[in-house]
Formats: C-alpha cells, sequence, structure tokens
C-alpha cells in the first residue's frame, strides 16, 4: 500500500517467485514514487488444510521508490 495516497497494487500469482514457510519472493510491478508498505495476505497454515480466514503479515520497514 502507498502509505502516501493508500493505493494498494495486488501481485499476480504469475509474478510469484518461490513460496515457502520463512520465505515469499515475488517480483515487483511497476510501482509509483513514493513510500510503500508491504503487505502479505495468506490462508496458509502448514497443512494441506487452509485457514479459515486470511491473517495478513506488515514488514516493519517501508519499501521506498524513488
Amino acid at each position: 500500500m502507498n502509505t502516501g495516497d493508500q493505493t494498494l497494487v495486488k501481485v499476480e500469482a504469475a509474478d510469484i517467485v518461490e513460496n515457502q514457510n520463512a520465505r515469499v519472493m515475488v517480483v515487483s510491478p511497476a510501482l509509483a514514487a513514493g513510500t510503500w508498505q508491504v503487505e502479505i495476505t495468506t490462508q496458509y497454515s502448514g497443512s494441506a488444510v487452509l485457514r479459515k480466514e486470511p491473517r495478513t503479515v506488515t514488514f516493519d520497514r517501508p519499501l521506498t521508490v524513488v
């Protein structure tokens, strides 16, 4: 989410390069200059059964695009 104007950008599944328990790597879409807060929302539970409700993790450090 762009912290300036609250713009949300969803990453498409095809842009997820790696999705492991402790690491997620994505190809970043083109983002407007500014400060962005990176969030990941998932229903992953560690087993074959998904969580009933999604959970969101927000990174501590903002991403600055110049």
